[in-house]
C-alpha cells in the first residue's frame, strides 16, 4: 500500500505542474463506528493524524481531490465491520469518488460475509521460488540465498513480499547475517534489526 501511495504521489504532480488527486493512508483500525459518515471521518483523520486544518480538510474531502487507501478493514473491530462495510460502499456510490483502494487479509474478508462495492479485486498471493530467485540475484544477496535453502522456515517466510523486502533492504551488504545464520533466532532478530 505504502509503494501504491508513493507511486500515486509522484503522479499527482503532473507536466503541467498542476497537482492531481493527492493520495492518502486511512488506518481502518481508528474507525469509530459511525454509520454511512466515511467522509466526516476522513476530515476527522486528516485534521488529527495529518495535522490538515478542518477548514482545507472539508475541502479537500468535498471536491475528492484525494486518492484514499483504507488499509486494513481486517483491522477493524469485529462489531464495527459490518457498519465500515456498508459506509465504505455508500462512500463509494454517494461520493463517486474516482477511485480508492481498501486493504484486507483475503481469508478475514471471505469471512466477513458482506461485500465491498468494488469495481476490481487484485489478491496479493504468496512468491514462488522463481520470485524470490529473481528478487534475489546477485553477489550481495549470496548469504540470504543460502540461509533461505539452509532453513525451510525462513524460505518460507521470504515467500511473502514484505518479508522478503524486509530481509532484502535489512541484509544489504550486511556481514553480520553470516554469523548470525547458525542460530534462527538470531538470524530473524539480525533481519528486523538491519531493517
Amino acid at each position: 500500500l505504502l509503494r501504491l501511495a508513493s507511486h500515486l504521489a509522484g503522479r499527482a504532480t503532473g507536466r503541467d505542474g498542476l497537482i492531481g488527486r493527492v493520495p492518502v493512508v486511512f488506518t481502518l483500525s481508528a474507525w469509530d463506528g459511525r454509520a454511512g459518515d466515511v467522509r466526516g471521518w476522513m476530515v476527522d483523520e486528516l485534521v488529527t493524524k495529518y495535522q490538515v486544518l478542518r477548514r482545507d480538510a472539508l475541502r479537500v474531502v468535498e471536491e475528492d481531490a484525494l486518492v484514499p487507501l483504507f488499509d486494513g478493514l481486517d483491522d477493524v473491530r469485529p462489531g464495527d465491520r459490518a457498519r465500515c462495510i456498508d459506509a465504505l460502499n455508500d462512500y463509494a456510490g454517494l461520493a463517486r469518488p474516482s477511485g480508492f483502494v481498501v486493504t484486507c487479509r483475503t481469508h478475514d474478508y471471505t469471512e466477513m460475509g458482506r461485500p465491498l462495492s468494488v469495481v476490481r479485486t487484485l489478491e496479493l498471493r504468496a512468491l514462488e521460488a522463481e520470485d524470490v530467485a529473481r528478487q534475489l540475484r546477485g553477489e550481495a544477496h549470496e548469504p540470504l540465498r543460502a540461509a533461505l535453502v539452509k532453513d525451510p522456515i525462513l524460505g518460507d517466510l521470504a515467500r511473502t513480499p514484505m518479508l522478503l523486502q524486509v530481509m532484502r533492504v535489512g541484509l544489504r551488504n550486511s556481514s553480520s547475517f553470516r554469523s548470525a545464520m547458525a542460530d534462527r533466532a538470531e538470524a530473524i532478530r539480525v533481519v528486523f534489526g538491519s531493517f
